[in-house]
């Protein structure tokens, strides 16, 4: 067991879940307060409130302002209940976006075992799942609970959700909801990991191209794991060679990589977001008369483990399990059952054809 799992706080969360799980503490009722629940668990009131505050974010308990807090109704062990899978349609992919491909799988491979199903709602923008809640429509339908993705899981998004009695597992580290349980991929470690293996071959001058659009968490973790790589492998941090895409698809890849050619830094190697910008990137270094990987190493950072059809060969990639955090969103909201803690998977790296040994005189 990890330190968290060992701390009083989550030992208080446990016997405090124990108490609602067995009865004792009643759906409906107000629980007792700080000073009976200290009296009661024999640990500090500081304790207390953030057993209690882990509960509230689980969904076990609810905060009614100037009443108290209530043990909400637990969903039934039943078969017939349907979980949503929320998110934004950023590119205008629809069915063929391969990011909610790999989460949906996951969540099948964890649902169809207990009996349950998954329903997909993808939304054009987040106001589309405002006008929703507003007319009522989600939540008479996921009533096994809700999985959020992209920015759904937004602070005030959550709150909504909760007030119709439905719990919420983000996918993703949401931005500004602090008390959502969510699972991600460790994107520290993937940017990490992608100059590591350019390093290991020999590459010191990299191109890096990210992206630019909300999402501030994982791209904010995933530069500064790229950056704590450069500098504890001691490579020179050109910021002539970083770019930020300004859409994450083929065009936004083919301008940013332009703009790195225009400053005539000569570089080895790039590692790009996303497997849409990805062929843009790809095309401009084409018309610049470089070819992969005789003259740049390629490296498609945190990518979902698609198909690659608009490139002539499969790039080295380092990869989201996106597959193995939609079944944990899932287990998460089928069992009822949160832990206290947020997941965080590592990614993995995969080679293809698009990186080579150094030529050291570019370098």
């Amino acid at each position: 067991m990890n330190r968290q799992q060992n701390s009083k706080s989550e030992q208080v969360r446990l016997q405090l879940l124990d108490s609602i799980r067995s009865g004792k503490f009643k759906e409906g009722e107000c629980i007792p307060s700080d000073n009976e629940l200290t009296a009661y668990t024999r640990t500090s009131r500081a304790t207390v409130r953030e057993a209690v505050s882990k509960l509230v974010s689980a969904g076990y308990l609810e905060r009614i302002q100037g009443k108290g807090t209530f043990i909400r109704k637990l969903n039934p062990d039943s078969s017939d209940k349907l979980i949503g899978l929320l998110a934004i349609d950023l590119l205008n992919l629809r069915e063929k976006n391969p990011f909610l491909e790999e989460i949906l799988m996951g969540i099948h491979s964890r649902i169809l075992k207990d009996g349950k199903s998954v329903f997909i709602s993808v939304l054009q923008k987040e106001e589309d799942f405002k006008e929703k809640l507003k007319h009522g429509l989600l939540p008479d339908s996921f009533n096994g609970g809700v999985i959020l993705t992209d920015n759904l899981a937004a602070k005030e998004n959550v709150a909504a959700l909760r007030a119709h009695g439905i719990s919420c597992v983000s996918i993703g580290h949401p931005s500004n909801c602090h008390d959502v349980p969510y699972v991600d991929a460790d994107h520290f470690a993937g940017g990490y990991m992608a100059v590591e293996h350019l390093v290991g071959l020999g590459h010191k001058n990299i191109a890096i191209i990210d992206r630019s659009y909300p999402h501030a968490l994982s791209a904010e973790d995933r530069r500064r794991g790229i950056l704590k790589a450069m500098k504890d492998m001691q490579l020179n941090q050109q910021l002539e060679l970083f770019k930020e895409c300004r859409t994450p698809d083929t065009e936004g890849g083919y301008e940013a990589m332009k703009e790195i050619l225009k400053s005539g830094i000569k570089f080895s190697a790039v590692i790009i977001y996303g497997d849409r910008t990805l062929p843009g990137a790809m095309q401009a270094m084409k018309e610049h008369g470089l070819k992969t990987p005789e003259d740049v190493s390629v490296i498609a950072c945190m990518g979902y483990s698609r198909l690659y059809e608009e490139l002539e060969f499969i790039p080295t990639a380092i990869l989201q399990p996106l597959r193995e955090m939609g079944a944990c969103a899932a287990g998460m909201l089928a069992a009822y059952d949160f832990s206290g803690e947020n997941k965080v998977f590592r990614p993995y790296l995969t080679k293809g054809s698009s990186c080579a040994q150094a030529i050291k005189n570019i370098n």
